[in-house]
């Protein structure tokens, strides 16, 4: 019981850090989306379970995040005022070789951190991982290079 108090708080705990807002409506909310986060979870453990086990090292890729927030969100408002000016965008799909197609709980960790290291900047989302091509299609709002903290989860 203890062990599901604490994933509970853990849970709330982040949803503040997300809202950034602290009164009684968003303990209320927060309260009940942890339950639920935690309930669902749990549930869906019992049928299939978790297969991820990232390396310690992969995880300390996250310190870049901020920094890739920041540029990230920088590289959307040009692009928002591109749009704005009607003048075209300069979004596009990329196709990037990336070697973690197995099968097993460490590879399956390593998609999952690409997927959130990807996706986390607002001007990126990774679209699909292809294990047969081993192939990442990434979308772009401008070209850039693929972030370093991504070619570092390649590191076996």
């Amino acid at each position: 019981m203890l062990g599901y108090l604490v994933k509970w708080a853990i849970l709330l705990g982040l949803w503040f850090l997300f809202v950034y807002q602290f009164s009684l409506f968003e303990l209320l909310a927060g309260a009940g989306a942890s339950a639920l986060t935690l309930f669902a979870i749990e549930k869906a453990r019992k049928y299939e379970p978790l297969r991820f086990e990232p390396r310690l090292i992969w995880i300390a890729q996250a310190w870049h995040l901020p920094g890739q927030v920041v540029k990230g969100a920088w590289i959307l408002l040009k692009s928002l005022s591109r749009r704005i000016a009607r003048k075209p965008s300069l979004a596009l799909f990329q196709l990037v070789p990336f070697e973690g197609a197995g099968d097993d709980p460490e590879h399956a960790g390593q998609r999952a951190l690409v997927e959130l290291f990807g996706t986390m900047p607002p001007d990126s989302v990774i679209v699909e991982f292809d294990q047969s091509s081993k192939m990442l299609m990434i979308h772009q709002l401008e070209e850039a290079p693929v972030p370093a903290m991504i070619r570092k989860l390649e590191a076996r």
